[in-house]
């Protein structure tokens, strides 16, 4: 290699625009593929190859384990991913192939939607991803060097990163009140109500201080102290003085002397931590009535409280619920997009080749 080659390929590498081999990387390669007259730079696809590995290990111990009886831990870096069969008969070479290229669509799918609506990631947003790609470049060791190793410059991982801050930012959006299918109100309304209560509680513990289950004895002390407590609470007494007693006799200490009210909290019915019947006994009870549910952990004292009695927490909720709503249905949009997508994408067949899955899992290792 002549001086000027030499030089020539230092200036490319600090450029941080080469892949595989540098300087010697044929001019025909540097892209994946042609959509909508924009050439796909390779470091688009081979991040989405190196995350299609990633799914084939995943997938692969997923399926082993529903077959075989052991339950041996699976050392999967033993496992030649790329000849292993997959999925319904699949090896590994091509289902990453096939799950490289849903990537490459998915990636093109969500930048088509993004552009056709107009959004504009917020500058907070494109600050993050700097940062975070900052942050990566000074805790870990040749991480760069690593990314060029595998065919993927700094501007395609960038990119890459961006793609998820883009759909973060978008969602919203689309469903918001101004956008293409708003959702209202009543909507968030009805979903807050099917998800989620509201109750004053007073949990019990049953067990230790350690963690431990309480002896058959104590325990049956506990569940006695639980009834009176129910009975005092729904013969009218405080819940704040009924706590304090409580405090007192799990620590043998008293509580300090306080005007501040127990507030209501919001419970989500599928938490698997409270009593399988909580729930339930709370949706039956008449108003202002305290419940009492248990679990092999702890006794529930409840009492329902309105749902939308704290609007903050509904407003801080809403995010969470239109994930519950519109998720899946947002998902499936994405992809339906991406299938059209995929129709028209035309790959050049010399760089499929050059990047294919045997060679770059190798590298990627």
């Amino acid at each position: 290699m002549s001086l000027k080659t030499k030089i020539t390929c230092a200036v490319m590498s600090a450029a941080m625009i080469f892949t595989f081999t540098g300087c010697s990387q044929k001019a025909d390669t540097k892209t994946i593929a042609e959509y909508n007259g924009e050439q796909i730079p390779v470091g688009i696809y081979l991040y989405g190859m190196a995350n299609a590995i990633e799914d084939a290990k995943v997938t692969y111990i997923e399926n082993l384990k529903k077959v075989q009886d052991s339950e041996e831990k699976i050392d999967i870096n033993k496992i030649d991913i790329v000849s292993a069969e997959i999925e319904d008969g699949v090896k590994g070479e091509e289902w990453i192939l096939n799950k490289s290229k849903e990537y490459l669509y998915n990636y093109l799918a969500v930048n088509q939607i993004y552009n056709k609506y107009g959004y504009t990631l917020p500058t907070t947003d494109e600050e993050d991803i700097t940062q975070l790609i900052d942050t990566q470049k000074a805790q870990i060791p040749d991480f760069i060097e690593y990314l060029n190793k595998i065919g993927v410059s700094e501007d395609s991982y960038k990119k890459n990163m961006k793609l998820n801050y883009m759909i973060n930012d978008m969602f919203p959006k689309y469903y918001g009140e101004n956008g293409v299918a708003p959702v209202s109100e009543e909507e968030y309304k009805a979903q807050y109500e099917l998800k989620y209560r509201r109750a004053f509680m007073m949990p019990i513990s049953l067990m230790d201080t350690n963690g431990a289950a309480y002896e058959a004895d104590k325990k049956k002390e506990i569940q006695d102290k639980a009834a009176e407590y129910l009975k005092r609470l729904n013969d009218g007494e405080s819940l704040e003085d009924v706590t304090r007693d409580y405090y007192k006799y799990s620590t043998g200490t008293e509580a300090e002397e306080s005007d501040e009210k127990i507030t209501s909290s919001l419970i989500d019915k599928d938490n698997t931590n409270f009593p399988e019947n909580f729930i339930e006994l709370l949706d039956k009870s008449k108003e202002g009535e305290y419940v009492m549910a248990e679990n092999d952990f702890t006794i529930i004292i409840a009492k329902k409280d309105d749902l939308f009695s704290n609007m903050e927490d509904f407003e801080n909720m809403k995010s969470s619920l239109l994930q519950q709503m519109k998720g899946e249905e947002f998902k499936n949009i994405i992809d339906e997009e991406a299938k059209k997508i995929s129709a028209d994408v035309k790959f050049n067949e010399n760089s499929l080749k050059r990047y294919n899955v045997k060679d770059f899992a190798k590298r990627a290792k």
